[in-house]
């Protein structure tokens, strides 16, 4: 059960029983001083304060400290202290931290739902490593070739086909150019068909066309040319911190696992520099969805991190996601939130922080309820005052939100 999930079955629960207590104690009151002072009988005198006997101040006081005390924490209609607190507890950390180092939020209960992850799932190009590839054999492709391929290049939204592009110095893409998101670019030229992206796509076998003097951690991307077939190599770096988050998060009890469209031994590569045992190669969107359903089966609570456009339909089936800034407009529009700068440690923050603020709301609650156990009978035996009703609200906000600033003090270790 989700934290809102909890918070509505609490309304459900307490509200009615507050409003039948208000409903008895107002008849109480009624039927023993006012049949008294509107009919005469029993001869009327001045009631007596006490827990037996309420006038109607004392009626108000009761008010008072359960009504305003159940709004002030949460119990009474929508837990305004306790969604604060806790969310402070967030706001107030990134408040403090550089802006390189948390996420933007997309979706306002992505704090739990990243709270509750067990298991992270990471794309490679463009996540894992930086979004700037670059061509080693342009050499070794024909400039007419390189230019051709330069200009279907820039049409796809992807990295490698980015380092195609760049290498070539495009400036003119090709008209009626068509992206299949996963696979790559097709288009017509003067009657002969072109492709440029997976090997497959192009109507080749990777392993066939792959150079043998390829290294293991480049990624290949194909251009067809009607029958002719060329491979760019692109070599990728990987975020200067991706080894260091990696190694937090499984220390944290993450699972983590690669899934990937590119060829398995620049995925392998990337996987061993990492110290990530599971790993998959040539996935199409599809393949990760599939992961993801598989995953979600089987109870796991999955985050996503990925950036390209094949990406996003990844992103909406995990339970939680996050993309770099880079990332291409859909995929961060279908990302939970959004991390800035070159390195990885947002995703670590996010979810380290994520815990705490979950921790800090529960905690909140347990307080929220013990307070109101204590002060609903305190009201209803009349032994408040509105002025002591007013500081107990008071009190109980001061408490919950000194609960919550305590998160300052462990996110520093996110850093």
């Amino acid at each position: 059960m989700t934290t809102q999930e909890l918070m509505q079955e609490l309304e459900t629960v307490w509200a009615p029983r507050v409003l039948r207590i208000a409903c008895i104690v107002a008849a109480v009151i009624f039927f023993e001083h006012g049949t008294q002072k509107l009919f005469g009988f029993p001869p009327y005198a001045p009631p007596k304060p006490g827990p037996a006997m309420f006038t109607l101040f004392w009626f108000a006081g009761v008010i008072e400290v359960v009504g305003g005390a159940a709004l002030l924490l949460g119990l009474f209609t929508r837990p305004v202290a306790f969604i604060v607190s806790g969310e402070m507890a967030f706001a107030y950390w990134m408040g403090h931290a550089p802006k390189s180092i948390y996420p933007l939020l997309n979706a306002g209960d992505a704090i739990e739902r990243l709270a509750d992850t067990d298991v992270v799932l990471f794309d490679k190009t463009g996540t894992l490593t930086l979004p700037e590839p670059t061509l080693t054999n342009a050499d070794d492709i024909p400039p007419d070739i390189l230019a051709l391929a330069g200009r279907l290049a820039l049409l796809s939204r992807h990295p490698l086909a980015a380092a195609v592009a760049c290498a070539a110095q495009a400036k003119m893409s090709i008209d009626g150019a068509v992206e299949e998101p996963g696979q790559g670019v097709r288009a017509v030229v003067d009657g002969v068909p072109v492709r440029l992206g997976k090997s497959s796509f192009c109507g080749a076998d990777v392993d066939a066309v792959t150079p043998e003097n390829t290294a293991p951690e480049a990624s290949v991307i194909t251009f067809a040319y009607g029958a002719e077939l060329y491979v760019f190599t692109v070599r990728q770096q990987l975020r200067s911190d991706a080894a260091v988050v990696i190694a937090k998060l499984k220390a944290r009890g993450y699972d983590i696992e690669i899934l990937s469209g590119d060829r398995e031994p620049a995925v392998e590569w990337v996987a061993r520099a990492l110290g990530v045992g599971a790993y998959r190669a040539g996935m199409t969107p599809a393949d990760k969805i599939s992961r993801i359903a598989e995953l979600r089966r089987t109870g796991r609570k999955v985050a996503m991190v990925g950036d390209g456009l094949n990406d996003a339909p990844a992103l909406a089936a995990a339970d939680v996601s996050l993309s770099p800034v880079t990332a291409v407009h859909l995929t961060q529009a279908a990302a939970d939130a959004v991390f800035l700068g070159d390195r990885l440690a947002p995703v670590a923050t996010a979810l380290e922080v994520s815990r705490r603020a979950k921790r800090v709301m529960r905690e909140n609650l347990g307080l929220a309820v013990i307070y109101n156990a204590v002060a609903v009978p305190i009201a209803i035996l009349g032994w408040a005052t509105p002025l002591i009703a007013a500081l107990a609200m008071s009190g109980s906000s001061i408490l919950v939100t000194a609960n919550a600033l305590r998160a300052r003090a462990g996110g520093r270790e996110c850093r």
